[in-house]
């Protein structure tokens, strides 16, 4: 059994030494630490060098964290691979408490498990935010297509995974550990572990490559292109029927019912309007042909993700015409009010958040999102449809007017 710990990095000498540190105090060490320097014109090679023999050094030009994590899947010797951000820090016991359980469990391809964020103010001052929670593994699959709340950090792959999947794709200079995630969980097993094996560094610092940098005020906005971009690629190539709970070799119309109303959410959280559109299109023709008229439970849970808290759909409805007249269009009464009760929840309580924070502008957005999606009759849905339209050309104004100014 050999670990290989790969700490890409780019222009960070700072935080790369503490990052280092955490690897050298783990209660069961890794057999090789290599730092594969994305080009840095920093004093990183001297800071590396200052760890050797521990620590090797690869130097590379300047190509993105992609290339340089293939350089060191290339590079590295060990059966299991611990991928370490170089603003990051592993917990003292992460890769024993990892490797105790992969390595007895052959039918696992990689353990994962919990985080916390921390950030360190400018005074010196180290705040910490709750630990996330991970999907459990049962579930992992489909959740991961949801929502990523997995960081490399906090997992363990072992080589031989990496090595069936392909490697990571350089075009992505964001989200590059989300694309290749997706790939691993669709091949292989994992597990989870309830305990924090990592913790995540806030900062201010310019993220992706020297040929694209992305400021931190940009980075939400270039990490979820890059989701998108990942999970359009997952519409594109999966089978309908990975799209359900339990994935079946033959598909049952009420299954391809099922598994249309999750690959319409799945896309639809990544602001991906136009697959959403037509999925939802297919599934009400396919319900108005079979005569399905009542959601099942399973169905009704999956719609409510559309615009939970963790989505990104919510606050883009006022842009998806297309979307909201296909809801608009369904012409089963009883489905209908079914399918806007399922997706209307989430946005309820999300309506009494911003109420008790007295977020004007935001409330009065979720409102007319509500009056749209409630089941409470058309005639309201209308209202809440020429809300969202204006609001919509609101916006779209105030962005020319910004781009005008720039």
């Amino acid at each position: 059994m050999r670990v290989s710990a790969l700490v890409p990095t780019f222009n960070r000498s700072d935080f790369l030494k503490e990052a280092l540190s955490s690897l050298l105090r783990q209660t069961l060490p890794p057999d090789e630490i290599i730092v594969i320097d994305d080009g840095s014109t920093d004093d990183t090679a001297q800071v590396a060098a200052s760890f050797a023999p521990a620590v090797r050094y690869i130097y590379k030009t300047n190509g993105g964290k992609s290339s340089a994590l293939n350089l060191g899947l290339a590079q590295a010797s060990g059966e299991f691979i611990y991928i370490l951000d170089d603003d990051d820090l592993a917990a003292d016991d992460a890769l024993e408490r990892m490797v105790e359980v992969i390595e007895n469990n052959q039918e696992y391809g990689f353990v994962y498990g919990e985080f916390d964020v921390f950030k360190v103010s400018d005074s010196g001052v180290v705040s910490w935010e709750t630990r996330a929670q991970p999907p459990s593994d049962k579930e992992l699959y489909l959740s991961l297509m949801h929502h990523n709340r997995i960081v490399p950090p906090s997992l363990l792959v072992r080589k031989s995974c990496y090595e069936h999947v392909g490697p990571y794709d350089e075009a992505f200079i964001r989200s590059q550990d989300y694309e290749m995630l997706l790939r691993l969980v669709r091949a292989f097993k994992g597990k989870r572990l309830n305990h924090v094996l990592s913790h995540i560094r806030q900062h201010g610092g310019i993220r992706g490559s020297a040929a694209v940098p992305v400021e931190a005020k940009d980075s939400y906005d270039a990490w979820r292109e890059f989701d998108a971009r990942a999970i359009s690629a997952v519409y594109h190539s999966y089978d309908l029927n990975e799209f359900l709970p339990q994935p079946v070799s033959e598909l049952s119309n009420q299954d391809r019912f099922t598994a249309l109303l999750q690959r319409c959410v799945i896309v639809g959280r990544k602001k991906l309007w136009d697959l959403a559109t037509n999925d939802l299109r297919e599934a009400c023709a396919l319900a108005s042909q079979l005569h399905i008229h009542k959601l099942t439970h399973t169905q009704s849970l999956i719609l409510r993700r559309l615009f939970d808290k963790s989505s990104h759909a919510l606050h883009d409805l006022a842009a998806a015409d297309d979307f909201r007249a296909v809801l608009l269009s369904i012409s089963d009464p009883t489905l209908a009010n079914q399918i806007r009760a399922a997706l209307a929840s989430p946005i309820l309580e999300q309506v009494q958040e911003s109420l008790r924070l007295r977020a004007a502008k935001t409330s009065i957005y979720l409102i007319a999102c509500l009056l749209f999606i409630s089941p409470l009759g058309l005639g309201i849905s209308y209202l809440g449809d020429r809300a969202l339209k204006r609001i919509d050309q609101t916006r779209s104004a105030r962005l020319k007017s910004e781009q005008r100014a720039a």
